[in-house]
């Protein structure tokens, strides 16, 4: 399965890149405890979850673009890719946040989507500090 959100963000699009240009920046998203990046690999622990790996595989601060790929998590998934581009809109303040994750087995999507979600409140709530 594919979830697909857009997300209207009231803020010039470098400001919002700069949440997600920085792989080791994860105050956006809810719970986390510690983060560790060695350059390819992002960890993090999250209470009640456990710890997650995610590989970065792209980073372009030109296209406003971070792919990644969870490779360890306590729970049963199978496979995990997820791309997040912020684009401009025609006013300068102003940009949408485009996030798409491809996630197996399909019984996680509920989780997954929860969880952009809790993303997405947290983001809007540092971006409107």
């Amino acid at each position: 399965p594919i979830i697909r959100i857009t997300h209207d963000l009231k803020v010039n699009p470098s400001k919002a890149w700069d949440i997600f240009k920085e792989p080791d920046r994860v105050d956006w998203v809810p719970g986390v405890k510690s983060c560790h990046f060695d350059g390819e690999i992002r960890s993090f622990n999250l209470p009640g979850v456990g710890e997650i790996k995610e590989r970065i595989i792209y980073i372009n601060d030109e296209q406003r673009t971070i792919e990644y790929s969870c490779i360890e998590s306590p729970g049963r998934l199978e496979s995990h890719r997820a791309q997040i581009k912020i684009f401009p809109k025609s006013s300068e303040d102003e940009c949408i946040l485009s996030w798409t994750v491809s996630v197996l087995p399909k019984e996680i999507e509920p989780f997954i989507k929860q969880s952009m979600q809790g993303c997405l409140k947290a983001i809007d709530e540092i971006l409107s500090k």
